[in-house]
This record gives structure tokens, C-alpha cells and sequence, in this order.
């Protein structure tokens, strides 16, 4: 890999995975307190976000809450390319399902609207320095007491109980991704940098 990956939102669940399965890769860890400060740019060849504002999940686009935004600022003036964890919650219900890059987007709820306006964010800012995923859940060893995501959820549940109780409608579908999986193909985004 060229240069250095600038990883924002160290302290999250991803970011300690992709340290833990790509320990021999040049990385800058970093909290989103620190996006401001230009010197973190310096020497950085492609920058993945993982933090995410929570008031963003449920209420309306605010573009002062908008991470991703202003790192993009800094990725466009120092030419770095950057990955965007986005979401597949940008595309209808029903569309979600063997989605391909050229679906029609919508935004299926609140937080598939905003992901959906910082996607067009960076897009307009970046061009073709920008790569967009859209994983579905990212599933590890993830028992954090109180955390929403399906996985904690899950294994928080069977930590306590010893048994896993989770009561779901037949029409929902949930796909599962395992972690270990997203990181590899995180590590090759970030050394291919495909737009």
C-alpha cells in the first residue's frame, strides 16, 4: 500500500477489527474530534470513516453534524482518495436485495436519507477520489452492554441469558457479514481505490 491510511472513529467496533486483522499496515488511527487539524492529512494516501453522528439516525439531514463532509474537505485539498462506509438502507425496502450500483436510491428511512445527502456530498466534492460501500450488517465479537447493532444485540443477549431470543417478521430479511470478510474487502479498497 502507498502512503498511509488515515482511519477515523478508532475507537468503533470496524475500526478495532480492520487494526486487529490488517496489523502490518500503515495507519493512522484517529478520534472524529481531530478532523480538524490539517497536520493529520499530511502523508496520507486514502482515508476511511467509521464515525457517524447518532442524532443523524433519526432526524434530519444537518450538515453541521456531517463527518463525513467536512474529512472530505480535507481529502479534496490534499488529493486523498476516501471511503465512505454508506449504507443499503439508501435503497428502497424492496430494492435492498441483490442491489446493484445503478438501483434507484431513496432513502428508506431517516438514516438512509442522510447517507443517501452525504453520499451526494461527496460525490460533488471528490469525484472520482471517493468509493462508496454499502455493507449490510457487519457481524464479530462485538459485546459492548447497551450497543444497538443486530450483533451486539445478539451476543450481549446470549452472554446474559445463554440463549439468543429475537423476535422478527417473516417479510424482514437481515444479511449477515462477517467482519473478518468486510475488512479484506476493505484493505483492498483502500489499495485499489476504484471510484
Amino acid at each position: 500500500m502507498k502512503g498511509i491510511v488515515l482511519v477515523v472513529g478508532g475507537n468503533s467496533f470496524l475500526a478495532r477489527e480492520f487494526a486487529i486483522t490488517n496489523p502490518e499496515l500503515p495507519v493512522r488511527y484517529i478520534s472524529h474530534d481531530r478532523i480538524n487539524d490539517p497536520s493529520v492529512y499530511v502523508g496520507i494516501n486514502a482515508i476511511v470513516n467509521f464515525a457517524f453522528a447518532p442524532e443523524m439516525y433519526c432526524q434530519d439531514y444537518d450538515r453541521l453534524l456531517d463527518i463525513d463532509l467536512r474529512i472530505a474537505e480535507y481529502a479534496a485539498r490534499f488529493a486523498i482518495h476516501y471511503v465512505m462506509i454508506s449504507s443499503r438502507k439508501v435503497y428502497k425496502q424492496d430494492m435492498q436485495w441483490n442491489a446493484k450500483e445503478d438501483f434507484p436510491v431513496f432513502g428508506m428511512d431517516a438514516y438512509g436519507s442522510n447517507k443517501l445527502q452525504i453520499e451526494r456530498n461527496l460525490a460533488e466534492i471528490l469525484g472520482d477520489h471517493l468509493t462508496i460501500l454499502r455493507p449490510g450488517n457487519v457481524i464479530g465479537f462485538e459485546i459492548i452492554p447497551g450497543r444497538r447493532r443486530l450483533g451486539a444485540f445478539l451476543l450481549n443477549q446470549l452472554a446474559q441469558t445463554e440463549c439468543i431470543h429475537i423476535t422478527v417478521s417473516p417479510s424482514v430479511r437481515r444479511d449477515i457479514v462477517p467482519a473478518s470478510f468486510f475488512c479484506t474487502v476493505l484493505r483492498d479498497i483502500l489499495q485499489k481505490q476504484p471510484s
